[in-house]
């Protein structure tokens, strides 16, 4: 009954029920279904935070097929992982862009530097492991609130919630602690040097370039028992830490096999030494601004890219430079906009999160009663107020009243292409049948008037105090 002009989402696939619908909804027909006869036909991967053992095998059968140890390959790290979706699967442009992040990993690493390195590709996997720890943890009670007779309906504010979710994407800055505020001005103060340098090095061989890494954001998969803490440490550090000595799992035997287990952690180890997890008060002690790219997607990083004198890692048969990628850095209006609470704030369109959904519903209060509109231009709310909130939206995309500048009116153009949406969304009330009686033009005027609250007097106030 709404149009898709309306709606602003499609139906990839729908499942009617005696009772409800349930409805696979896309934005950009970026939808396919996997049909199997039967389940065992259906092909589910191991999870990392469930079956540890099984992915990590996976994991080390992928490195050892795609021949990721040789040195041959000098892609970015971050576009190999999000396109080996049968391997990676769920992590995404923004997710890799995260768990780089947690790990304490330049997102402009190689894939020979991660995946040749055991301490790096330790890292990625335990912030594997605990983003999914956390999500299983904390996930529904974000929810919860937003969900509305079944329908997921969040309101602004709830949305911009999820920002405390995110470590660096789409954010200008990032709170973190001394220690690892430390660790990007050391890492930046030895970019510097570089870049007045005329020089050539391969940045494997600099010295204290260390990765920017904190381990508390990691706990859940550090605990004594863990899989990975001796790869990310080395088995010494690790038992010294109180960590106990692992069980033999597929990543260690595979780097036991190409004698990689004696590589540099690229971890300032005395550091942590002291103490390895931190409070969470002290994860806010810093901050530090953050820096954005294109290449080919977005790249949110808490560290610049290297600079062009230092060489990609590479084993002693290559020594090749790193093909330079197309890589740009975005700065000033641009790069404001792509701000998650620049997008939720200022636009109609959606960020990344599990709240940020095309077809999200929405709360109408209707007086002091809340009612569920299940998309925009749902006919069972009435007319007057889709069209008062069409025109309200039109203002923010069309920038009528945009922040600092004088407001103006529409253009020819402008209300030509309002008064076609307003008779789209008409359109679907017709279809409804739900049409308001009277005038069908549409009216900015049009919904009912509030009642005037009327203020008590202080003697009217003070008598009630009394009763």
């Amino acid at each position: 009954m709404v149009s898709k002009d309306v709606r602003k989402f499609r139906i990839g696939m729908a499942l009617v029920f005696a009772d409800y619908v349930l409805a696979f909804v896309t934005i950009d027909l970026l939808f396919q279904p996997t049909w199997v006869e039967d389940i065992l036909n259906l092909y589910i991967p191991p999870n990392i935070y469930t079956s540890t053992s099984e992915f990590l095998a996976l994991v080390a059968g992928w490195i050892s097929s795609e021949n990721l140890l040789s040195g041959r390959k000098n892609q970015l790290a971050c576009n190999v992982i999000r396109d080996a979706n049968k391997i990676w699967y769920g992590i995404g442009v923004y997710t890799v862009m995260e768990l780089f992040f947690m790990a304490g990993l330049s997102p402009f690493l190689t894939v020979y530097e991660l995946f040749a390195n055991p301490s790096r590709t330790a890292r990625f996997l335990a912030a594997f492991y605990t983003y999914i720890h956390v999500g299983e943890s904390n996930l529904w009670p974000l929810l919860r609130p937003c969900i509305h007779d079944g329908v997921l309906a969040p309101t602004r504010d709830q949305r911009l919630r999820y920002s405390d979710w995110l470590y660096v994407w789409a954010k200008d800055r990032v709170l973190m602690s001394t220690r690892m505020a430390d660790l990007v001005d050391n890492f930046h103060h030895i970019l510097d040097e570089f870049d007045v340098s005329n020089t050539t090095v391969c940045r494997d061989t600099v010295n204290k370039l260390y990765d920017v890494f904190e381990p508390t954001l990691l706990e859940p998969a550090l605990q004594p028992h863990s899989p990975f803490g001796a790869l990310i440490f080395g088995p010494a550090m690790w038992l010294s830490m109180g960590g106990l000595h692992p069980n033999t799992d597929p990543l260690t035997a595979l780097y036991t096999e190409h004698d990689l287990l004696g590589a540099s952690t690229k971890l300032a180890q005395g550091l942590y030494t002291g103490q390895l997890f931190l409070p969470a008060v002290d994860l806010k002690c810093a901050r530090r601004d953050t820096f954005t790219y294109s290449g080919p997607k977005e790249m949110w990083s808490i560290t610049r890219h290297f600079p062009s004198t230092l060489h990609w890692s590479s084993n002693s048969k290559t020594q090749a430079r790193l093909t330079k990628s197309k890589v740009n850095q975005i700065t000033g209006t641009l790069c404001q906009s792509m701000l998650f609470k620049s997008i939720v704030q200022d636009t109609q369109g959606v960020s990344i999160g599990p709240l940020e959904y095309c077809g999200n519903g929405h709360i109408v209060h209707l007086g002091n009663i809340p009612h569920l509109a299940v998309c925009k231009g749902d006919p069972t709310i009435p007319q007057y107020h889709e069209e008062r909130t069409l025109r309200g939206l039109n203002r923010v995309s069309t920038k009528l009243e945009a922040t600092g500048k004088r407001k103006r009116g529409r253009t020819a153009k402008e209300n030509t292409a309002l008064n076609t949406k307003l008779g789209s969304l008409e359109a679907g009330y017709i279809r409804a049948g739900t049409l308001r009686g009277g005038e069908n033009e549409a009216s900015e005027d049009s919904a009912p008037p509030r009642a005037k609250k009327r203020r008590l007097s202080a003697d009217q106030r003070l008598a009630l105090m009394s009763i």
